[in-house]
């Protein structure tokens, strides 16, 4: 019977911990800058609850960023990021700066293109991503603004060419 009980009670404390999804690798700076539709540092300004997401992806919370810095790409002034409800999701705060790290995903959301953050990626709040901020602005002056080499992307952060 205590053999019993001390399973339930491991099983219940392990259920508790949140879930982190799996990463076999990270990216370096320079190589997540590199396969990154855009990099930008911005502010979140708003975020909005989204129950059916585009483009097969679980529900989510929607995050209009606000770009205070481009550094790869030619971002629109507000950026509309996609964040999966699952362990992969890149929860940010309404009010925060980030650098941002983006690939573009199928789907728009009001005719906005939508752009997702890996979980596994260097992006995150901007005062504990000085050095990946610093390299990355080194990075952006020695290439500067040649993103978007590949087509897709170009298309969608320039925008539809019908609203859906």
């Amino acid at each position: 019977m205590k053999s019993v009980s001390a399973i339930v009670a491991v099983m219940t404390f392990l259920a508790s911990l949140p879930a982190f999804a799996y990463c076999p690798s990270s990216p370096s700076v320079e190589e997540e800058f590199l396969e990154s539709d855009l990099v930008f540092v911005g502010r979140v300004v708003a975020e909005q609850k989204i129950h059916e997401a585009p483009g097969g992806f679980f529900d989510g919370i929607e995050y209009q960023l606000s770009v205070v810095e481009p550094l790869r790409g030619k971002p629109k002034a507000l950026v509309h990021i996609f964040s999966e409800n699952s362990s992969g999701r890149f929860p940010m705060m309404v009010g925060n700066s980030y650098l941002v790290f983006t690939s573009i995903t199928p789907g728009t959301f009001a005719g906005n293109p939508v752009f997702t953050i890996s979980y596994c990626g260097n992006s995150g709040e901007v005062k504990s991503k000085v050095k990946a901020l610093s390299l990355v602005r080194k990075l952006s002056k020695s290439r500067p603004n040649t993103a978007f080499e590949r087509d897709l992307p170009r298309k969608a952060a320039a925008g539809p060419s019908t609203p859906r």
